[in-house]
């Protein structure tokens, strides 16, 4: 009988926790830009200038989680290989 081994999906590393900060800052970015570009008229214009909010706003939070993370060490099952 053949053995199956157990994956641990519960590991992230460095980058997955910074893109997964970004991807999130991304959709919330979007969703404000979205509607100051429709009160404004500007959708396009919201939708960019969002985005690209999004981007800076995840990128500093998954920094400071990832730093958190490695001067703390890891909680509730979240370890960070090197």
């Amino acid at each position: 009988m053949k053995k199956f081994r157990k994956r641990n999906e519960d590991k992230l590393t460095e980058d997955d926790i910074v893109s997964t900060s970004v991807s999130m800052g991304i959709s919330i970015g979007m969703c404000f830009g979205i509607v100051f570009g429709a009160a404004l008229d500007m959708i396009g214009l919201g939708i960019s200038l969002g985005m690209c909010i999004g981007v800076a706003i995840g990128t500093v939070i998954g920094e400071k989680k990832k730093e958190e993370l490695t001067k703390n060490g890891p909680k509730r099952g979240i370890s960070i290989d090197k």
